[in-house]
């Protein structure tokens, strides 16, 4: 559902995963000239398209339009891969997690989970090479052309925080508590252009977040990443720090650095160049996506996980408005959160 940019990236990565066969796409204004939709089918309706016997349905849609989509494939016994945000508000998002089997078979699009240095990232903390976790403090910033805006009206926090507090909470838990301030000095626009937030997670990790489309810089993930070919990678750059009593490490880069065994702060430290290979984010993610389907395996970013990501949002304009830290229960009963 969808063959914008996204949707034609879901297509192209199918083309790695031989459990994924794509039967077509619904989308009345696709740029059929695009070589992914070639030699693809066009239906008219999501209807349309789940009688010619579908299993799962990819929903790369205008963020409007996810939750009702993403209901209806669901009441049509489809999986659903939805690209994030899930939704535009945490009420929708109680919305969406009310449908029919949403979850066991609702796989959210937060990719970066997917993402063969997130891999190695959750490793190195489950082996304990990283020693007990203390903090995270992360930057994204790049500046994004003016017609962006004009055609997609959207403040930073929705169209990229939301990214970096789902694969923070894949790093370091659930988040708990958000003290936030808000910025509209870039643009002067309606829409925020620049947020900062100290953040408290519950295995008592805490950390800082700043995040701005408006400063041209290399500490962002798509610019650390190979992630998006359209964004221009630069080794120079990170996206997260994460501190651990036996060793930091730099990410997406993977630079660890460490002291030897029973060394400190007054011994040099010890700099190491992990490797995070794999396949791309997006063909993991649609590999997952299969084993979702097939009931393999339950959602790795699925409703649960929308739901903290989009209460913390939340808790980021809540905490500017009122100038307080804000406890993400406030938001959203604790059982309506349920773990996985």
């Amino acid at each position: 559902m969808g063959a914008g940019f996204i949707g034609r990236t879901h297509i192209r990565s199918a083309a790695s995963v031989a459990e994924i066969e794509i039967a077509g796409y619904v989308d009345p204004m696709a740029k059929t000239d695009k070589p992914e939709l070639s030699r693809l089918r066009s239906f008219p309706t999501l209807e349309a398209m789940a009688a010619d016997g579908l299993d799962g349905v990819v929903i790369a849609l205008p963020d409007d339009l996810h939750v009702p989509v993403a209901t209806r494939a669901l009441e049509l016994g489809l999986a659903v891969l939805l690209e994030k945000p899930a939704a535009t508000s945490l009420e929708e998002c109680l919305r969406l997690a009310a449908a029919p089997n949403a979850l066991a078979r609702l796989q959210v699009g937060h990719q970066r989970r997917h993402h063969p240095a997130s891999r190695l990232v959750r490793s190195l903390i489950d082996t304990d090479r990283l020693g007990k976790v203390v903090a995270v403090a992360g930057v994204f910033a790049l500046r994004k052309d003016d017609n962006y805006f004009v055609e997609r009206p959207r403040g930073v926090g929705l169209t990229n925080l939301i990214h970096d507090l789902d694969i923070l909470q894949f790093y370091c838990g659930r988040l708990t508590h958000v003290s936030a301030s808000v910025s509209h000095r870039a643009r002067g626009a309606k829409e925020e252009d620049t947020l900062a937030l100290v953040m408290d997670f519950e295995t008592g990790i805490v950390g800082s977040m700043v995040a701005t489309d408006s400063s041209p810089s290399p500490w962002g993930w798509d610019q650390s990443t190979h992630e998006l070919p359209s964004i221009p990678f630069t080794d120079t750059g990170s996206t997260y720090s994460l501190l651990g009593t036996k060793a930091a490490l730099s990410i997406p880069n993977m630079r660890l650095f460490e002291h030897r065994p029973g060394e400190s702060w007054h011994q040099p430290l010890i700099e190491t160049s992990l490797r995070a290979d794999g396949d791309s984010a997006y063909v993991n993610q649609l590999a997952h996506f299969a084993d979702v389907i097939r009931g393999s395996a339950k959602p790795n970013a699925g409703i649960n996980e929308a739901l903290s990501t989009q209460a913390g949002l939340e808790a980021v304009f809540v905490s500017a408005r009122e100038g307080r830290r804000v406890a993400l229960a406030e938001l959203i009963d604790a059982p309506a959160i349920p773990r996985t």
